[in-house]
C-alpha cells in the first residue's frame, strides 16, 4: 500500500509548515498546497486551518489524522512482519508510545531491545493517546506507554511514573513576581486567575495535557479570552520561551525541550495535578520477557528523568524567593 494521500495530511499535521511538509515529502510546496486544495475540495470540507505561521487541524482533520494514522501504522506492521517472516524472526514486540516522549525515551529503549533481544522482530509507533488506544483494542500493538487520559474495562493500566501538570510562562513576565515557593521544595505557587487575560497555548483535544489544562481552567472558573492551539507540545514550550503566550505541560517535557532557558513552572489550583503515566495492554494478555524487561526499564528511565525535573525546580523555586 502507498497511502501517499494519508502520508502527505500526517506530514502537514506533524510539522504544522506546508513548506517543512513538503521538505519532509521531497515534493514542491506549490504542489503539497494543490494536493491539499483539492483533497479538501474532494472531500467537501476543511481539514486545516490556518493560526498564525501553523496549519492546525479542524475537527474533520483531527478526525481524518486518527484513521490515517492507523492506516499507516497498519501498513507498515505488515511490512514489518513479512520482513520478519523472510529473516526468519517468529517473535514479534509491537510497542507504542506517546510521541512526545519517545522522541527521546523511544530512541535509548529502542537501542536497549535491540542490545538485550536482537532476534525479536520490532515495531514501534509514535503516536497521541487515542490512536495508541485504538491499535491496542484492535491488535495491531501488544502495549503502550502514555499518560492515561481515561480507563476502559477491557484494558489493563500499570502505572509507573506520576508526572506533575505545571503552568509555563516566560521567566521575565512581569507576573512571575506574584509566585509563592512551595513547602515541599518543588514548583512554587501562582494564582492562574492572574492570567485569564494572557495568550492560552493548548495542546489538541486528542493529548492527555489539553485533558488536564481543560480540567484545571473549569476549576478556576477561566475562559481564556486568547486560545492558540497547537500540537507539537516542544513548539509550545518555544513559543512560551518566547514571550508568545503561557502554557500547561507535564513537567518532565521542560528539560527535555530544546528552547526552555527562559521557562517558568509553576503549581496553580487548590491542588496539584499529574499526568499518570502508565504502561498499557489488554486484561488477560500474557505479555512476553521482552515485553516485561521493557517496562522496567521505562520506569527506571522515568526515576532517572527526576534529577533534571529537580533541577528545574530549584531555579523555579530560586525565582521566587528572589521576587518576594
Amino acid at each position: 500500500m502507498q497511502l501517499k494521500e494519508q502520508r502527505y495530511v500526517i506530514a502537514i499535521a506533524d510539522t504544522g509548515n506546508l513548506t517543512r511538509a513538503a521538505q519532509q515529502l521531497y515534493i514542491s510546496q506549490p504542489a503539497l498546497s494543490l494536493f491539499l486544495h483539492n483533497l479538501e475540495t474532494a472531500l467537501n470540507m476543511q481539514l486545516f486551518h490556518q493560526v498564525g505561521r501553523q496549519m492546525v487541524p479542524t475537527p474533520a482533520g483531527e478526525l481524518y489524522l486518527e484513521k490515517a494514522r492507523q492506516m499507516v501504522a497498519l501498513d507498515e506492521q505488515l511490512n514489518q512482519e513479512l520482513h520478519d517472516l523472510v529473516r526468519g524472526r517468529t517473535e514479534r514486540l509491537r510497542i507504542g508510545m506517546q510521541a512526545i516522549r519517545s522522541n527521546d525515551l523511544g530512541a535509548r529503549l529502542i537501542a536497549r531491545i535491540w542490545k538485550e533481544f536482537p532476534q525479536i522482530g520490532l515495531s514501534w509507533y509514535d503516536e497521541v493517546y487515542s490512536a495508541l488506544e485504538q491499535m491496542l483494542i484492535s491488535d495491531q500493538i501488544d502495549l503502550f506507554f502514555c499518560n492515561r487520559q481515561h480507563t476502559k474495562r477491557e484494558l489493563e493500566y500499570l502505572p509507573l511514573y506520576q508526572d506533575e501538570i505545571v503552568l509555563i510562562v516566560n521567566r521575565d513576565h512581569p507576573l512571575v513576581s506574584k509566585a509563592v515557593p512551595s513547602e515541599d521544595g518543588g514548583f512554587p505557587w501562582i494564582d492562574i486567575s492572574l492570567f485569564r487575560h494572557e495568550r492560552f497555548l493548548l495542546a489538541q483535544p486528542s493529548q492527555s495535557v489539553r485533558v488536564h489544562a481543560d480540567r484545571i481552567l473549569a476549576e478556576a472558573g477561566i475562559r481564556p479570552t486568547q486560545v492558540c492551539y497547537l500540537r507539537r507540545i516542544y513548539t509550545i514550550i518555544s513559543l512560551v520561551n518566547r514571550g508568545e503566550g503561557v502554557a500547561f505541560t507535564c513537567a518532565q517535557y521542560i528539560p527535555a525541550s530544546n528552547s526552555h532557558e527562559n521557562v517558568a513552572a509553576f503549581r496553580v489550583g487548590r491542588h496539584k495535578h499529574y499526568a499518570e503515566f502508565c504502561a498499557i495492554y489488554r486484561k488477560g494478555t500474557q505479555l512476553s520477557e521482552a515485553a516485561l524487561q521493557l517496562i522496567e526499564w521505562t520506569r527506571q528511565a522515568m526515576s532517572e528523568g527526576e534529577e533534571a525535573l529537580h533541577q528545574k525546580q530549584t531555579v523555579c523555586a530560586g525565582a521566587a524567593r528572589q521576587t518576594e
